[in-house]
């Protein structure tokens, strides 16, 4: 564990323009509602690891307790960050 933090500690310091960077990761669930990962889900975390800032918010939405922010259609001009991670597979 502690050589994989450092293989993560040494690409982001690697890559400085990562630090500060807003990055949304996200993915479709149903017509209509898709689920954007806060910063205690592993998808998340990993761009979080690496410098990128993940949101607390989406459009005034705040986490459920599962992390997820979830998104109508209506707010999917919100997601529009440095970053769109798009999940497409199970």
């Amino acid at each position: 564990v502690d050589r994989l933090e450092q293989r993560f500690a040494d690409a982001a310091a690697a890559n400085p323009g990562f630090a500060g960077q807003q990055v949304v990761v996200g993915e479709r669930f149903e017509p209509g509602r898709s689920v954007v990962r806060s910063g205690n889900d592993v998808r998340a975390r990993f761009f979080a690891d690496l410098g990128f800032e993940t949101p607390t918010e989406i459009g005034g939405v705040t986490p459920d307790e599962f992390g997820e922010i979830v998104v109508s259609d209506e707010l999917m001009g919100e997601l529009s960050r440095d970053l769109l991670v798009w999940n497409v597979g199970f």
